[in-house]
Formats: C-alpha cells, structure tokens, sequence
C-alpha cells in the first residue's frame, strides 16, 4: 500500500479498476464508519477486500477524515491510497480524486468500479455480478458508454461500473455531487443489477444497530 498524488504512477492495463470512496467525516454517526468493526473488520477493510476479490485492479481508496487511522486498517492491502484534503466538500470531489488516481495508474482501463465504505452487507460475489454485467453489455456496445448500477430500495445507483467514456463526467463532478445524476441519465445504457443488500448503510447510530442486530 502507498500513498501517491494525481500526478505520479505507474501505468498498468486493467480491464476494471476500482474507487473506494472513504473519506467522509461520519457526522451524523458520531465516529467514524470507515473503522466500525463488523464480522471482525473494520467497514473501509471489508469494502476494499471485495473489490479486490472482485477483481478489479488497480484499486484506489480515498481518504479524508481521520486518514492516518483509516489507512493503517487497509495498510496489508495491495491497494493504493490517496487524501481528499478537501472532502468536506462534498462527495463530489471524492469521486473526482479517485478518478484521478485511477487513470494515473491504469490509463487504459475500461471501466470504474465505484463503491462506498459504508454498505457492509455488499460482497464481492455481488460485486462481482455487476462488474459481469457491465463487461457483458460494454463489450457488446464497444464504445464505452454503459453503467451497470446497483438496483435497490426502488433506484439504481452505487455500487457501480462505469464505461471509460463516463470517465471524465466523474472526474469533474459538483463537489457536492455525487454519481446518482449520471445513472440517471444513462438511459438505455443503463443495466441494473438486483442488489438488495447494498440498501443496508451506515450513517446514523440507529443504522449501526440495525446492522449489529443482523449479526445477533
């Protein structure tokens, strides 16, 4: 694991690389989700271990609040880290960051994995169901522009798998954006993936019982 800016990297072709978006400051939860423990991992552990077994490469995980302590629970990983010294901005610049990044890395990579570190039932056997789905209808498309999205609680939206055509879309979000406007707008380019599980997040005390009560 290394830290590494938007300038410097090294290239490596990868079909699907992915973005772990971690870099929140919790408020709402009053600690940070990143290092909630579930199944005896922290939550930020758990979410780049299923991109990785996944398979996507490179994978970039973003960082904010409370970096050194949210790095060290991804330290034995082969992942690359990076700091959002400006995630108070939004979630948008996040996104943007880690797009960044991943290019740096794989500049020939097709498509982007896009997950949040706070959805702890999503595994990498569903993760793994997208990234399919994307690859299957991109290849057939050929010109880059599909989104696979997670289909729950009545919307689509991330995790996700987006075509490298989206990728500059991503990389110049709002900063209080998120990705859900390009999903939108995806039309018939858009496959959704049934993925119950992704509607279970982290954000409020009464959220992290709910998950705990799960576990029980």
């Amino acid at each position: 694991m290394r830290d590494v800016s938007c300038e410097t990297g090294v290239n490596a072709p990868a079909a699907v690389g992915a973005v772990v978006l971690a870099a929140g400051g919790s408020t709402r939860l009053g600690r940070p989700k990143q290092l909630v423990i579930h199944d005896g991992l922290p939550l930020v552990t758990r979410a780049a271990r299923a991109v990785l077994a996944a398979g996507a490469d490179p994978v970039v995980v973003v960082l904010g609040s409370g970096a050194d302590a949210v790095r060290a629970a991804v330290s034995s990983l082969p992942v690359v880290t990076v700091v959002n010294a400006a995630w108070a901005e939004g979630l948008g610049t996040s996104v943007a960051l880690g797009v960044c990044e991943l290019v740096a890395l794989a500049p020939t990579t097709r498509g982007l994995l896009l997950t949040l570190v706070d959805q702890p039932l999503v595994a990498d056997v569903a993760l793994r169901r997208l990234v399919e789905a994307w690859a299957h209808a991109d290849t057939r498309a050929s010109d880059g522009a599909t989104i696979a999205a997670a289909e729950y609680a009545n919307t689509a939206g991330v995790p996700a798998v987006f075509g490298r055509a989206h990728l500059e879309a991503l990389r110049t979000l709002h900063p209080a954006s998120g990705a859900a406007r390009l999903i939108r707008a995806a039309g018939a380019r858009l496959r959704r993936v049934p993925m119950p599980e992704a509607s279970m997040d982290v954000d409020t005390p009464e959220d992290l019982a709910r998950l705990y009560a799960r576990a029980v």
